[in-house]
């Protein structure tokens, strides 16, 4: 099977949906369920990076992990490692001293891939009060994908080259594990479900079956309808699913089957644009929406900050 190597505007447009919901829940701006926005991203990801996989495996070069990873390094590194210098330069003018051990040891874990162990370690959960107060919080969901890249696209690679027409049931077996699991645990262990890979890797697999399954090809009025349809589901989940609801869990489903119907479900004319995807304005955001994700949760969380210790110093003064 043949996959042709091109951009897609619909999926920064689809981007630009998933990071203005997460910043929008983050600003306390209406969408109590804005969080699903990172679930978007994980679908999103899990297709464009075993898409890439699959190709250069079926190509004459081969694919190379050591190319795969330099890549990955090149796109990723330095705009993570720019938040993060800013981060600690910032925080020693802004934190106690306490607080200030506990963003170094979340820069520490992030330059480890491992963020989101220390986060699902901590006694507050993701939507606690506490956590708004942490700069770093929003690296958990950069190690999670940094962690499934770890020996995925190895493990894909070797089965799509040797066992291709299993290529597709190992994918299946690896959703169906994982969002069993995810269901199981997330009552169990909220934490360890909301951060860590297990509970999370099939959000990103079925990204990843959307791209090792042959292309969907519909009517240009069934390809708009499916695509009005999955944004429906993702803006439903974000104005209707709040801190109180089990996530990911089940719950996480109806976002992410909304992503797999925008992105899987494609006209037959191949030209079918859709403009509530592809305007300029939200293809522009789409493509600023890693730096969007990266760099908002630190400014927000840093006024959070400030606040909270103003509103503490006024209390002391009052009382005086």
């Amino acid at each position: 099977m043949q996959y042709k190597n091109h951009y897609r505007t619909d999926i920064d447009g689809l981007r630009a949906f998933a990071v203005l919901l997460v910043v929008l829940f983050h600003a306390g701006l209406g969408f109590s369920g804005g969080f699903i926005g990172v679930d978007v991203f994980f679908v999103i990801s899990g297709y464009l990076i075993t898409g890439i996989i699959v190709r250069e495996t079926e190509s004459n070069q081969g694919f190379s992990l050591k190319k795969f990873w330099q890549r990955r390094i090149h796109r990723i590194l330095p705009a993570v490692l720019a938040m993060v210098v800013c981060v600690l330069l910032i925080a020693p003018f802004l934190m106690i001293s306490k607080d200030l051990i506990a963003v170094a040891k979340s820069a520490i874990s992030q330059s480890l891939m491992a963020s989101n162990f220390r986060f699902a370690r901590m006694p507050s959960g993701y939507f606690s009060t506490t956590t708004e107060l942490w700069p770093l919080l929003h690296t958990w969901s950069l190690a999670v994908e940094e962690q499934f890249y770890i020996f995925y696209p190895l493990a894909l690679s070797l089965v799509v080259k040797r066992f291709r027409r299993y290529a597709a049931a190992c994918i299946w077996v690896l959703i169906l594990v994982s969002f069993i699991t995810s269901i199981v645990l997330t009552p169990v262990s909220p934490s360890f479900s909301f951060y860590l890979l297990p509970t999370r890797a099939w959000e990103l697999g079925l990204g990843a079956a959307l791209a090792i399954h042959p292309p969907m090809r519909f009517s240009l009025l069934v390809s708009h309808s499916a695509s009005l349809l999955g944004l429906a589901l993702i803006i439903g989940a974000s104005l209707v699913m709040d801190s109180s609801t089990p996530f990911p869990g089940a719950a996480a489903s109806i976002p992410c089957l909304g992503a797999a119907l925008i992105i899987g479900v494609r006209s037959r004319a191949g030209n079918g644009r859709r403009w509530w995807l592809e305007n300029r304005l939200f293809v522009g955001i789409g493509l600023l929406s890693y730096s969007i994700y990266l760099w908002h949760w630190p400014i927000f969380s840093f006024l959070r900050y400030c606040a909270q210790e103003l509103t503490t110093v006024l209390n002391k003064l009052s009382s005086c």
